[in-house]
């Protein structure tokens, strides 16, 4: 493995998907089963990339945005297991490196990252029926190289680099709601 490469898992297997070697985004792709507790090589991407965001959703794996050494991605991979093959699916409107991708209420949605000159507030939300990327709500802040995840009916943004500071900060998107919420954390009581 390099570096900047990104993982998820689909079907209890973990891919590593592209990376760094220094000069250029890689095309390589490994995945890991640990049922075998091995590693196997997989079809490389049709494009070098690294910090994509990269998720499971449909039983294929998704490699979206990134950087391929020089120019931050608009452009979006797909990965079918049972063919082992990669396609293009809709590009983004917006180059993002190192946004966070998740899947929440039924769609995939890529959050912050970087367009190669500012950290990025925007959301772009993947319609799997219409198959087009449309604008989602903005953060109160930019976040580059964003943690995501789902816990229940919220996807949470934690942390990333505003681009001009690392944050400690964490928003949250409610299921049904069209903004971003800040999230407190309380200090434990002595």
């Amino acid at each position: 493995m390099e570096n900047g490469e990104s993982v998820c898992n689909v079907e209890d297997n973990l891919y590593c998907i592209g990376g760094f070697n220094g000069q250029v985004g890689i095309k390589q792709c490994d995945v890991f089963d640990p049922k075998t507790g091995k590693w196997d090589s997989i079809a490389p991407l049709k494009m070098g990339r690294y910090q994509s965001g990269c998720c499971g959703y449909d039983g294929k794996v998704w490699a979206v945005g990134g950087c391929d050494g020089w120019n931050n991605l608009t452009s979006v991979e797909v990965y079918d297991p049972k063919k082992d093959s990669w396609s293009f699916a809709q590009p983004m409107s917006t180059p993002r490196r190192g946004c966070g991708l998740a899947i929440f209420n039924g769609k995939l949605y890529a959050v912050g990252g970087s367009d190669g000159t500012h950290s990025l507030s925007t959301t772009e939300i993947y319609d799997p029926v219409k198959k087009t990327w449309l604008p989602g709500p903005d953060m109160s802040v930019a976040r580059s190289n964003v943690g995501v995840a789902v816990i229940g009916q919220r996807l949470y943004a934690v942390g990333g680099f505003s681009g001009k500071t690392f944050l400690n900060s964490i928003e949250f998107l409610e299921e049904g709601m069209e903004e971003w919420n800040t999230f407190c954390i309380k200090d434990k009581e002595e």
